[in-house]
């Protein structure tokens, strides 16, 4: 029970610092004039990927757990995660570039921070009143 009340209060204090962040007219100032090397860019994504944790979790043993209880079809649903994640990273890194021309303005960080400040409120305000 007190953990409940715990998350109220610190979904609030978030949306609250939220709304505060709203209000500073901050933005991303994205640095466009760095360019690296391919092998820069190479050594990188080696690094991101094979000294990630999160790879070997994910994959090897929530995924591979998964898999095994396809039995003769765990290929295919081994193809179908190897296809989803290629398609989530392509359109999280496409995504990324295309919205970076809006991220660049004060107006698109305003909105973002009050649409999450309502998100927390709204949370905090669902735990606090409904029984889970």
């Amino acid at each position: 029970m007190r953990l409940r009340w715990f998350g109220v209060v610190y979904l609030t204090w978030f949306g609250i610092n939220s709304l505060r962040s709203a209000f500073k007219g901050d933005s991303l100032q994205a640095a466009t004039a760095e360019t690296k090397s391919l092998k820069q860019v190479v050594i990188s994504l080696l690094g991101f990927t094979f000294l990630n944790p999160h790879v070997y979790l994910d994959t090897v043993i929530l995924l591979g757990s998964i898999g095994n209880t396809f039995a003769d079809a765990k290929w295919f649903f081994a193809a179908g995660a190897a296809l989803g994640s290629m398609i989530w990273f392509l359109s999280i890194g496409f995504g990324a570039k295309a919205a970076s021309r809006f991220m660049s303005k004060p107006i698109f960080w305003k909105v973002l921070d009050i649409v999450i400040a309502v998100i927390m409120f709204a949370i905090a305000l669902m735990l606090a009143l409904f029984e889970f």
